[in-house]
This record gives C-alpha cells, sequence and structure tokens, in this order.
C-alpha cells in the first residue's frame, strides 16, 4: 500500500503576533534607509562625477569681452602726459606746488583705499565697487575742466582718481568669479594684453 507523508502541522499565528510582526520589520525596513542617508559633515556623491571635464575655452566670453573693452577705455588716457602742463599753463598752479602739494594725494589715497575697496567688495559686491570707481574716473575729469585753480579741487581730483585706481581689482575678480580655474591663464592675458595694447594707443594721441 502507499504510504502517505504526514503533512505538517499548520502553524497559527494570533493577530497580536503578526501585528508585531510587521512593526518590526518596518523598524528594520526604516533602519536599514536611515544608514543609506549620508551622515551631516558627509558629501553626497555628485551626479556628475563621471561627467566631461569643461574645456579650456572661455564659455562666459561675453564677460571677458566687458572686461577687455572695460580694462582698454580706463587704460586709454592720450590728455594724461599733458596733466601738468594743464594745470601749470592753464590753471596757473605752480609746478612745485603740482609736484609737492597736489600729486602726493593720489599715492597715499590709493594706499588708504585699496584695502578698503578691496574689503569693501565682499561686503556690498563686486559690481557695487567698479560701479564706485567708474564715478570716481568721472569725478576726476569735471573737477579738472571747472574746478579752475583751487588746489584743494585738484587734490581733490587725486582723490577721486585713486578710487578709480583702487577698483580695478574688484573688476578682475569678476572676471575670475565667472570663468572655470582652467580658463584664468588665458582670461588674463588677453585682459593685460587689451591694456597694453590701449595704453600704447594712447601715447600716440
Amino acid at each position: 500500500p502507499a504510504r502517505c507523508r504526514a503533512r505538517p502541522p499548520r502553524r497559527v499565528i494570533a493577530p497580536e503576533q503578526a501585528a508585531s510582526h510587521r512593526h518590526s520589520d518596518a523598524e528594520d525596513s526604516d533602519a536599514k534607509s536611515s544608514s543609506e542617508m549620508p551622515q551631516d559633515g558627509e558629501q553626497q556623491p555628485s551626479a556628475s562625477l563621471g561627467s566631461p571635464k569643461r574645456s579650456s575655452a572661455l564659455p562666459a566670453w561675453p564677460v571677458l569681452a566687458l572686461v577687455c573693452g572695460f580694462t582698454a577705455l580706463q587704460t586709454f588716457k592720450p590728455s594724461e602726459p599733458y596733466l601738468v602742463p594743464f594745470m601749470h599753463c592753464v590753471r596757473g598752479v605752480p609746478r612745485s606746488t603740482i609736484v609737492d602739494s597736489i600729486f602726493p594725494f593720489w599715492t597715499y589715497a590709493q594706499l588708504a583705499l585699496l584695502p578698503l575697496l578691496s574689503a569693501g567688495s565682499e561686503l556690498v559686491g563686486y559690481r557695487a565697487v567698479v560701479l564706485v570707481g567708474m564715478l570716481g574716473r568721472l569725478a576726476t575729469l569735471l573737477l579738472l575742466l571747472y574746478g579752475g585753480d583751487s588746489v584743494f579741487l585738484l587734490q581733490l581730483s587725486q582723490v577721486a582718481i585713486a578710487v578709480g585706481f583702487a577698483a580695478h581689482p574688484s573688476l578682475v575678480a569678476i572676471l575670475f568669479r565667472s570663468l572655470p580655474s582652467e580658463s584664468y591663464a588665458r582670461a588674463v592675458g588677453l585682459v593685460a594684453s587689451a591694456g597694453v595694447l590701449s595704453g600704447g594707443a594712447g601715447s600716440f594721441g
């Protein structure tokens, strides 16, 4: 006769026990998901690790063109060699006063303004400091043209042009913040070339 295999007894789980099993499974799932999450201070792996590196081409070329053009306009000063004859012959200021009492204001003003405007770039923004430098250069021209023979106004014009010179590093900082690091050398070379070419062209004026 065929032998019948005895079936194992069926296990009956009480509703309270089934609920406890589901609760423990949920806790295990939450613990596993929390262990996979990055802890504080841990950097989550970027999805762009496998992305290709940006080429050395300048992607922010409008910013570079703007900085080059701005630098060229700043260094194009065909009237600068005639500044002393203008003050002496047109305004009637003695040469000793020009050399000893007017020009030193540019040196000391730039020495004081350079760290102040550099710190101000971080506080109020680079564009605001560049705008202040532009206004300083414009004020210089107005004081020279309409200041008359007042030594005080001529000294103030030297302080105003010192503002323009001290704000120039903020213009270069905008360039560095807009371009990738692999383009820094080429960008600085282009800006320097624009300044040299413009200054050379201004000397023929």
